[in-house]
């Protein structure tokens, strides 16, 4: 599922520059425009339409116009086109991958918006950070801003936008396996843009539908709304739509096994990315390129794709960048909270004082009221009695203006607590995500299990935003070496752990060279011992779970060591546990060396390692594990489907049992290989 993301940067950056056109304008046409314009500002604005809708085939040259149209906006003071000019500089460059600086003119262009009231143009600036948020892989803030533009376009009730976050939404749903959900949306989001006939955003609906049923495998459906975005996108010239949609269409052709046509479509979208520095789905088309030459046996081919890959992916994962996005995003969000507290600040003193003024007014009107109806009874007791009264209101007075001194103190003091709680709070949260992005930087690419097995699927999901469970793969030779791991504890503290275990197996294997199973174990034992200054008189909790296998096609052997966790090997519909020794990786009562275990594999046997987040999960309904044995026969179960719809089935299996009401108990992680 996470190579929808080299595909879905046309369909998410949809939030359109006020009046769009339809198709976009020849240089000659515009040009007759802005010299037939009344005004310089006219003028401007043709020019950023122009310059907004080219950012979407052309994002170099749209960048060139802008840079120009930003500088005279800010000579004619026009705040709105300089907004706009801003934004259409950051989808530009977002389709040439260039997140930080997109990140950067989006919170640009949010803060003019904001200044000059403009709540559309901040709800689409919400949908621009939303997709940055979605291509860093942190969901829950990719929601949130989609969720915030869409309550603006609703308030406005601007149907192309409300369309836009509806897909966008779809995507994520899509993304976290909710298909019939994402259908949902995107269909909703389908009929808003051809009620607004809104040729650009109805193609991209039929591509993200298409994309959804492709990978629900149902291929008539996804040819369908395929070949419907290449007749739409085609009408209006637009290059990164058209590929997009031949991108959907070759992958329907590979998996019917028409490949001539599938590498025909590949073709044309790979030219086209590379046209338009479309990186996002120029690695996608390379990824599927790859898969194409390699199923119909031409290596060398396929290597050469696969190097391309490599090469654009390097490109795109830049952490340094990313670090630099959360950074921007930290300050917007600071300065903008900091606005709403002097507003409310201000709000609260205006308001005291009402309170105030009105609180005198009536004690005043009281003690008037109260002398007059003295001074009719007797003129001296009346100025005796208005001598006291004047006394006793100036001490009330005194004591007001002593409360509200001290209730002002008290205010003061909260705000002062609330803003360092909410302040920690978000500190700790982006730390944590960004931990995230670091954890999952080290995780290898499971791309290299498909060089040594036919079919695979890694399902990998953290209890919390960082896990405690890692996978491991190194080619040694003519062998495989893969670990499955568990570390003591979860969150933060299993991810340190899980590092840890990562940065010492590259040592053992990569350095000190060794690929036997039981020894790496060992010494991977010893390691453990030394960083944590464990002996029996210091036992401690902190260890590792892991199984360790080491495959070799030529032979067709495999050899395993496990500590705690077993190697299942599922065969003709029976599956075979190969126990693993009971010492965890760290100190044990009863320590020994590690034993090993070679099997001889035959075609099609499968081979399941998992830790033990399933098995322990609390079911919602029963309040009881899940447990290893119902684990070991549901796989047996499904074992005669493909691998990819295994991990489905897994999935749908977990989020069942848990119930929408019980929180996920443990960090999880299931591998399964054939052979």
């Amino acid at each position: 599922m996470a190579r929808c993301k080299y595909y879905c940067i046309a369909l998410i950056f949809v939030f359109l520059l006020g009046k769009a056109y339809s198709q976009t304008p020849t240089l000659d046409s515009i040009q007759v425009l802005i010299d037939n314009a009344k005004n310089d500002t006219l003028k401007l604005w043709y020019k950023i339409s122009y310059a907004g809708e080219l950012a979407y085939v052309n994002p170099s040259k749209s960048k060139k116009i802008l840079d120009d149209a930003i500088q005279e906006a800010q000579l004619l003071k026009f705040k709105k086109g300089e907004a706009d000019a801003l934004y259409s500089k950051a989808i530009a460059e977002a389709f040439e991958g260039n997140y930080q600086e997109s990140m950067g003119l989006m919170i640009n262009s949010s803060s003019i918006y904001q200044e000059i009231g403009n709540e559309s143009g901040v709800a689409k600036c919400y949908g621009g950070m939303g997709n940055i948020y979605y291509f860093l892989n942190n969901f829950p803030k990719a929601v949130e801003y989609f969720e915030n533009a869409l309550k603006i376009y609703e308030k406005h009730n601007e149907e192309t936008g409300i369309a836009s976050c509806l897909g966008n939404l779809g995507l994520i749903y899509q993304e976290t396996y909710q298909f019939d959900k994402a259908l949902e949306y995107q269909y909703k989001g389908l009929e808003l843009e051809k009620k607004k006939d809104n040729k650009r955003g109805i193609a991209i609906s039929h591509i993200s539908i298409a994309s959804i049923y492709l990978t629900m495998d149902k291929l008539f459906d996804a040819k369908k709304n395929a070949k419907e975005a290449i007749r739409i996108s085609a009408a209006l010239m637009d290059s990164s739509t058209l590929s997009d949609g031949y991108l959907r269409l070759a992958e329907c052709y590979r998996k019917l096994g028409e490949m001539d046509s599938a590498q025909l479509y590949l073709s044309k979208t790979i030219d086209i990315n590379y046209k338009i520095k479309a990186y996002h789905q120029l690695a996608y088309a390379l990824e599927t390129q790859t898969n194409l030459y390699d199923s119909i046996r031409n290596y060398s081919l396929a290597l050469k794709a696969h190097r391309e890959l490599l090469r654009i992916k390097d490109t795109l994962l830049n952490s340094e960048k990313t670090a630099q996005i959360i950074e921007l995003q930290t300050k917007f969000d600071t300065e903008k909270k900091e606005k709403e507290n002097q507003l409310l600040i201000e709000q609260n003193r205006v308001q005291k004082i009402s309170l105030y003024g009105l609180l005198i007014l009536f004690i005043l009107g009281a003690g008037l009221a109260l002398n007059i109806y003295n001074s009719r009874r007797k003129i001296r007791n009346a100025n005796l009695t208005l001598i006291t009264l004047n006394s006793e209101l100036q001490q009330q007075k005194e004591e007001v203006q002593t409360q509200a001194e001290n209730l002002q103190q008290a205010n003061v003091a909260i705000q002062n607590q609330k803003e360092l709680i909410e302040f920690n709070h978000r500190k700790i949260t982006d730390s944590i995500a960004y931990a995230s992005i670091i954890q999952s930087a080290m995780l290898p690419s499971e791309d290299i299990i498909g060089n040594y097995f036919s079919d695979y699927f890694v399902f990998y999901k953290p209890r919390d935003v960082v896990s405690g469970d890692f996978y491991w793969i190194k080619e040694k030779d003519d062998s495989v070496i893969i670990a499955v791991a568990d570390c003591t504890g979860h969150g933060v503290p299993g991810s340190l752990l899980s590092i840890m275990g990562i940065s010492y197996l590259n040592e053992i294997i990569g350095t000190n060279n060794l690929t036997q199973p039981d020894k790496v174990l060992d010494e991977l034992r010893l390691a453990v011992k030394s960083i944590f200054k464990q002996s029996p008189n210091d036992l401690r909790k902190e260890g590792v779970e892991i199984a360790m296998i080491s495959y070799n096609p030529k032979t067709n052997k495999l050899i395993f060591s496990g500590a705690k966790i077993s190697l299942w090997i599922c065969r003709n519909g029976k599956t075979q546990e190969f126990p693993a020794d009971k010492m965890s990786i760290g100190l044990s009562m009863k320590e020994s060396a590690f034993n090993l275990t070679e099997v001889s594999l035959e075609k099609n046997d499968i081979i399941y390692l998992f830790t033990d987040g399933i098995s322990d999960q609390i079911g919602c309904e029963t309040g009881k594990k899940f447990l290893r044995k119902n684990l070991i026969e549901f796989l047996t179960r499904i074992s005669p489907m493909p691998l990819s719809n295994q991990k489905i089935k897994i999935n749908e299996m977990f989020q069942d049992w848990k119930g929408k009401r019980c929180d996920q108990t443990d960090d999880i992680l299931v591998m399964g290989l054939k052979v």
